[in-house]
Parts: structure tokens; C-alpha cells; sequence
């Protein structure tokens, strides 16, 4: 048959099968939009957002006011950050349905992102005076929740605890048959239809309890029934995102293990859902706790890679950026992240950071009253200012005048005490360092591995080792070893100031307290608060810490180079007031080491690597190269920057 005939003859036929759908009995359109948007909502759960997208408007073509529909695709705009496409979605929710509380809700979590926390609160306040009478009220737990946030955020805690304190009691009356689900939790798991709801249901009342403890650190019991809830909350659905998310954030308040559950939410749910932008920032926020910066920065610039508008991961970045010496990075940073959210509190409190670290003290005080004009009790914004400038430029004096400030607005902060702890050490200030650390302590009583640890080095420091001093220092040894050590420690300092002051014509603040550890752990912990960093001494501006001879194995490392090394740092640091990038004081410290070590650069896996990225040019620019010093190629990165001084010595003298 002729080919157009048959087409002609089938052509009839074609009206009545794209009509198919339009004939079903209205039960089965129903039950086809049902399918489309199960489907659509596990496209969703599998970060397959456009196709999540298509599937909810095949369901909207059969039903214009589908609720799940809407608000699925809303969700997927939310996740990439479309946050207009998001809202116009809603609104098309609300012409068809305009008492959809799910629509209001949304509406106004998409509101608390971009800072408009009046409208929110709002928002929040409507779907609650809409609540059921009967049955779970999800979307009521989830506004009540807003509710709190929008106070918290604004830093009416009292506020914010008394919506809270709704969640402690119903917890109580939920108990019992919670209970019966976690018994039979094997059995309920299989039943979507029952565990979906229940896993929802317990996460958000787990992320309450996790911030009533946040705005009442005393009261943190409660953290460890909200960690009890979110594994429960998993185990019932262990594709309730929100509740790996959730459970981060709570292991962070709890403290102990915050880095390993990150690491561990992370590498169980990525390979499930890569496109997890709130994961990413969480487990980010997560490792910056335990100075894991370097690492926190790949973490955050995958959340940002998701969803561009995530405020917290662009506050992350542009910290370690600052940090990192790259300021006109974090500027790019901290200007997208407030084009999204201008009250984003951390963001105006690094952007005045920025300020100060580029001497524009006015600035920075401007930049500070805009932070406590958005909540008045966030002294965070000024631990978070120490802790930059601290990291920096090892300006401890002057993170310590920031974080007490801080400390003034809100005494409460256990963690910004601790950091007090740390600063004063690092100053030398060993008795008000351990006052700050038990005033950390009182506030938070529970498990806090790097307070308790420099608590335990500073009782060592000041109640076994001995004193030697000297013209221009104060050494402090192992009483084991001072007999043999204070033969040769002090006339090498001694000569490395007469011989450094002269030739860079600079006399640094003396004494200069130098401390030496005889176990490498002691040694870390001093340093760091954890055991086991890869280093063998270190300068805080006016304190060096060493290992002795005897922390490591015979020939691990030459001592005498490396106390001459630490000392330069002393010279470098205070001579630019900390205004000195790391690749600088490094290498030029790695320099000064040549005097006492004649193998100086004699690193061939060192010199391959080099001559390998200068010949492919992944050599990193200037601006980028004390980021280097944050990840595994550390040492390298060291090797490198002897490289530099020395060139810029042979150029210039």
C-alpha cells in the first residue's frame, strides 16, 4: 500500500489515543496523578530534579490543583536555588486552592532564606491560626518550627523557647507511640504510607529540641533525645534526607563525634542523592569545628555548585577565603550570599572582617552595628571576626579584644569561651587561659575534646614543666630533660636574635616564651587541641611550641633547624603585624633554615612536582597559594614557598 495512503488511513485513529487519558473515569485520573507524582517525589529524593519537574506536570495536566504536585515542583526549584521560580509555583498553588497551608508554608521557608523574616513569621502565623482539628498536623509542627527560627533569628530567644517549649510537650505526648514504632520498626519501615509521615514527623521535632538547646545551652539534655529521634526518624525512612541533614546538625550541637557523623552522612547519602546542597553545607560547617577548613571549603563549594544561592556555604567559603588570604574571592562570595539573604547574619559579620583585615577600622564598626541591628544578641559575629583574624594573621591579642566583645553580648557562649581559652595560651597567658576554659566548662559540662585537652596540657605547662630564662626568652622544659636541653636551647635562640634583629633591623617584644614537649602528642595538643598533627614546632607571634628531640625517632628531624624556623616566624609575624600571607612567613622561614641544614631543598619527589606543574601550568597563582597549605600537599607547599624566598632573595637581596 501506498505509503501517504496509509498514513491517511491511519490518521482517524490518532485524535481518540491522545485522548485516552481525558476519557478515564475520574477514580482513575486520580490514580494516575497519584503515580505521576509518587514518581515525581522519588526523581526528587534521587536529586533527578528536572525530571522530578516533568513527572509533577504530567500530573498537573490531569489535575490543575494537585498539592503535591505544585509543591514538589516548588521543592525542585527551592534545591537549585530558583527561589523566583519557586514562588511563582506556589502562587499558581494558591489561584487554584487558596487555603493550601502547604503553599503558605513554603512560601514562607522560601521567605526565611532570602532574610525577610517579618513575612515569614507571618506566613507562619497564618498556617497555624488554619490548623486541623484532628489527626497529624505536619505542616502545623513544620510552621511552628519557622515560627521559632524567624525569633532565634532575630535574637528573641525567650520567644523563640516559649514556641519551643510546645515541642518539648509533644514529645511527651507522642512518646508512647513512638516507642511503638521504634519496637516494631522492622515492620513499619515497609509501610511507606505509615513511615514516611512518622519519619517526618519525629525529624522536625528533633531539629526543635536541637535548637532549643542552641538557645539554652544548660539545658542539653534535650540534645541527647533529639539524636535518639533522628535515628529513629532514619531508620523509618532512610530516604528522609531532611533527617541526615538534621542529624548533623544535631551531632554539631552535641559536639563529641561531629566531624565522623558528617563524614558519615556524607559518604552514606551522596552516592543516593549527589545533589544535596544543605548536606554539603552542613557537613562543611561541621568540619570547620575541628579545623578541617580545607576540607570544609571543597564541601561547600559542592553545595554552591547545587544550589548558587545557599547563604551558609557562601559564608563558609568566604571565611576560608579570608582566612586563606584571598579576599577578593570572599568579597565575590559575601556579596552573592547578601544579594540573596541581607540579613544573613555571619555574612555582614564577615564582611566587616574583611574590613579589618584590610585596616579599615570604620568599617568594620559600621559593618558590626548593621549585624546587631538584624539581632542585637549575636555576639557570635564577633567570635566569628576573632577567629578569622586569629587564623589569619595570628593577631591573638586582637582576637581576644574581638571574641570578648562578643562574650559581652551574649556570656552564654560556651564555645566563644573555650576560643578564649585557646587565644590566651597562644598569647602565653597560660592562668587566664585556664579561667576561660573552666568558664567554658560551667556553661557546657558535656564532652568538649579540645577544651579538655588544652585544660590538660596547661596543667602540665604549669605544674610540671620548669623554667629557664634568658635575655630575651623564657623556655619552659620537661623536668626529664631540662638538665641535657637547657645546654644548647638557649644560646641557640640567643644567637638567632642577635643574628636575625641585626640583619632585619627589627627588635621583636621580648621575652619571647618558647615551650618544648617531650611527647609529640603533648606537643599537638598544645598546638592544636588534638593529637597527632604532622608538625614538628609552631609560632603563634610571641609563643614558639617545639617538639624535643626525644618525641620523635633518632633522625626524624633536625631540631636545631627547626627552632630557627619557629623563630623566624617570631621575626616575620610581629615585624608585619600579621599582614603577611602564609606562603611568605613559610618559605621564608623554610629560608632561614639554611644555616643549620645543609641538605636545605634537596626533596627530588619535591623538585618533580614542581617542575611537573610549572611545565603543564598548574602551578597556583599567588593569590591562591596559601590555600595550598590547608590541604595534603602541605609539605610540598612548604618546599615551594623556600623556592619563592629564595628566588625573590636572589632578585632582590
Amino acid at each position: 500500500m501506498h505509503l501517504r495512503r496509509a498514513f491517511l488511513l491511519l490518521l482517524p485513529l490518532v485524535p481518540p489515543l491522545l485522548a485516552q487519558d481525558d476519557e478515564l473515569p475520574p477514580d482513575e485520573v486520580a490514580d494516575l496523578v497519584e503515580r505521576y507524582v509518587e514518581r515525581g517525589e522519588e526523581s526528587m529524593r534521587e536529586g533527578n530534579y528536572d525530571e522530578a519537574r516533568l513527572r509533577f506536570q504530567k500530573a498537573l495536566r490531569r489535575d490543575a490543583a494537585d498539592e503535591k504536585a505544585h509543591l514538589g515542583i516548588a521543592a525542585c526549584h527551592r534545591a537549585l536555588g530558583a527561589y523566583d521560580k519557586a514562588e511563582a509555583q506556589l502562587g499558581k498553588l494558591l489561584e487554584a486552592s487558596p487555603s493550601s497551608r502547604g503553599a503558605k508554608l513554603a512560601l514562607g521557608r522560601l521567605d526565611l532564606l532570602q532574610g525577610r523574616l517579618s513575612e515569614a513569621r507571618a506566613r507562619a502565623e497564618e498556617v497555624l491560626a488554619a490548623g486541623v482539628s484532628e489527626g497529624l498536623d505536619l505542616v502545623g509542627l513544620q510552621a511552628r518550627m519557622l515560627q521559632a527560627e524567624c525569633l532565634a533569628r532575630r535574637g528573641q530567644r525567650g520567644d523563640a523557647r516559649t514556641v519551643l517549649d510546645f515541642f518539648v510537650k509533644y514529645y511527651d505526648s507522642r512518646y508512647d507511640t513512638w516507642s511503638e514504632a521504634k519496637f516494631n520498626v522492622d515492620r513499619v519501615k515497609h509501610r511507606p504510607d505509615l513511615a514516611r509521615p512518622l519519619s517526618e514527623e519525629i525529624t522536625v521535632v528533633a531539629a526543635a529540641l536541637r535548637l532549643y538547646v542552641e538557645l539554652s545551652p544548660l539545658d542539653n539534655t534535650y540534645i541527647e533525645t533529639a539524636n535518639e529521634l533522628i535515628n529513629l526518624a532514619r531508620e523509618l525512612d532512610d530516604r528522609n534526607w531532611e533527617a541526615w541533614i538534621e542529624g548533623v546538625r544535631i551531632r554539631r550541637a552535641e559536639r563529641e563525634g561531629a566531624l565522623a557523623a558528617a563524614r558519615k552522612a556524607r559518604d552514606l547519602v551522596v552516592p543516593k542523592n549527589p545533589e544535596l546542597a544543605d548536606l554539603y553545607t552542613e557537613v562543611a560547617l561541621s568540619l570547620l569545628t575541628g579545623f578541617g577548613s580545607g576540607e570544609a571549603r571543597e564541601e561547600a563549594e559542592k553545595a554552591v555548585r547545587v544550589n548558587p544561592k545557599q547563604t551558609d556555604a557562601r559564608a563558609v567559603l568566604a571565611r576560608t577565603m579570608l582566612e586563606d588570604n584571598q579576599y577578593g574571592e570572599a568579597l565575590e562570595h559575601l556579596d552573592a550570599g547578601l544579594a540573596v539573604d541581607p540579613m544573613q547574619r555571619d555574612l555582614i559579620a564577615l564582611h566587616g572582617t574583611l574590613d579589618l583585615l584590610r585596616g579599615d577600622e570604620e568599617a568594620f564598626e559600621k559593618g558590626m552595628k548593621r549585624m546587631l541591628a538584624v539581632d542585637p544578641t549575636y555576639g557570635e559575629g564577633f567570635h566569628l571576626a576573632g577567629l578569622v583574624v586569629a587564623a589569619r594573621q595570628r593577631r591573638y591579642d586582637r582576637g581576644v579584644d574581638l571574641v570578648r566583645r562578643g562574650l559581652e553580648l551574649d556570656p552564654a557562649n560556651f564555645q566563644a569561651h573555650a576560643t578564649l581559652g585557646i587565644f590566651l595560651a597562644n598569647l602565653g597567658r597560660a592562668e587566664e587561659a585556664r579561667e576561660a576554659l573552666t568558664q567554658s566548662q560551667k556553661l557546657f559540662p558535656w564532652s568538649h575534646p579540645i577544651r579538655e585537652n588544652f585544660k590538660t596540657v596547661l596543667d602540665y605547662v604549669l605544674g610540671t614543666m620548669t623554667t629557664h630564662r634568658t635575655e630575651h626568652f623564657v623556655i619552659r622544659f620537661d623536668p626529664g630533660e631540662h638538665a641535657v636541653l637547657s645546654h644548647f636551647l638557649p644560646d641557640l635562640m640567643e644567637e638567632c636574635w642577635a643574628e636575625m634583629t641585626k640583619r632585619y633591623g627589627f627588635t621583636p617584644k621580648a621575652p619571647v616564651l618558647v615551650e618544648v614537649f617531650r611527647k609529640a602528642d603533648d606537643f599537638s595538643v598544645r598546638t592544636l587541641g588534638l593529637p597527632g598533627i604532622p608538625a614538628l614546632g609552631a609560632c603563634f607571634g610571641g609563643l614558639i611550641t617545639l617538639d624535643s628531640p626525644q618525641a620523635l625517632p633518632p633522625g626524624e628531624f633536625l631540631w636545631a633547624s627547626t627552632a630557627r624556623h619557629e623563630f623566624a616566624h617570631v621575626m616575620s609575624l610581629q615585624l608585619s603585624k600579621g599582614q603577611v600571607p602564609r606562603w611568605f612567613t613559610e618559605g621564608l622561614s623554610v629560608l632561614e633554615e639554611k644555616p643549620l641544614d645543609t641538605g636545605w631543598g634537596m626533596h627530588a619527589g619535591f623538585e618533580k612536582m614542581l617542575l611537573d606543574e610549572y611545565h603543564t601550568g598548574a602551578l597556583p597563582e599567588i593569590g591562591g597559594f596559601d590555600a595550598m597549605f590547608r590541604t595534603a600537599k602541605v609539605a610540598y607547599a612548604y618546599h615551594v614557598g623556600g623556592i619563592m624566598l629564595e628566588f625573590l632573595q636572589g632578585r632582590s637581596g
